[in-house]
């Protein structure tokens, strides 16, 4: 088996990190227009962020007007993970503008974020 410079380098054990976004409306939106965001906002994921969070999803929470995006970090210090969460932030920011209808009202708003950390095996 061959081994890179990283492979030797590597001194850390990887750090595993899962998040939960949420992304809620700033007003009343409908069920369908919800819908639509939150698979606009999936594609962004899969189109711009795929080869730092591989498989990050969107759904959306009709009972609390939001979308909820789930995903999976690995790096090598929880440092490392917060950058790319950030990274992916910023990528919905500006590929989305986090605006619902495109009028600049119907923005949604970053409400939470909850991730979970831990070495890998």
């Amino acid at each position: 088996m061959d081994m890179t410079m990283n492979d030797i380098l590597r001194t850390v054990p990887a750090i595993e990190g899962a998040a939960v976004l949420t992304l809620k409306a700033s007003r009343d939106v409908s069920r369908r227009t919800l819908e639509e965001t939150a698979l606009d906002i999936e594609q962004i994921l899969g189109e711009h962020v795929a080869d730092i969070a591989p498989g990050a999803s969107a759904c959306a929470n009709f009972e609390n007007d939001s979308i909820e995006i789930d995903v999976s970090l690995t790096g090598d210090s929880p440092t490392e993970l917060h950058q790319r969460l950030a990274a992916i932030i910023g990528v919905i920011e500006r590929q989305r503008a986090l605006n619902v209808h495109g009028n600049g009202q119907d923005e949604l708003v970053l409400t939470s974020s909850a991730t979970q950390m831990a070495h890998a095996a």
